[in-house]
């Protein structure tokens, strides 16, 4: 079943045809009537917004729903700051797996790997994976600041 014709099905019922929803009121609406297809409903609507090729994942990715960016690195989407957020739903794309889809409040998790680690959504080796991913991310950019402050003290001498 094509991700559009999962969405159509499932909206159908909701009474969504015209509906104009934030991510927050939808999300919300398929827990409480459908709370098995919520998974499921963000993997839809992430495939169908972004054309992702599943076949064609070679690293891991991440959709941040209602950011209005495509699927980034892991790391790069789970730098994110979501302390303004109202609700955090998120789609993972992993090399020759099934997506995985989760969404969270920002008080009970900082970013979606908190999420996935409290929830033991992951096997542990695909969390120390995405972890690495994260941690890489954070070094390049802690590199990065740390080459403009030099070049700003060098600056400073002249």
């Amino acid at each position: 079943q094509s991700p559009l014709d999962y969405l159509e099905q499932l909206e159908r019922p909701m009474g969504w045809k015209d509906a104009d929803l934030s991510l927050y009121e939808r999300v919300h609406a398929v827990q409480s009537v459908f709370p098995e297809e919520v998974e499921p409903y963000l993997n839809a609507k992430a495939a169908l917004e972004t054309n992702l090729k599943v076949d064609r994942v070679d690293e891991p990715l991440m959709y941040i729903h209602g950011m209005g960016l495509g699927f980034q690195q892991f790391g790069i989407a789970n730098n994110h700051d979501f302390s303004e957020d109202q609700l955090v739903a998120y789609t993972i794309a992993l090399p020759n797996q099934p997506l995985v889809s989760g969404h969270f409040v920002p008080e009970s998790a900082v970013h979606p790997l908190h999420h996935l680690e409290k929830t033991n959504r992951l096997e542990r080796p695909v969390l120390k994976s995405l972890e690495n991913h994260w941690h890489d991310v954070l070094l390049d950019e802690e590199q990065k600041s740390l080459s403009r402050i030099s070049l700003f003290n060098i600056e400073r001498l002249w």
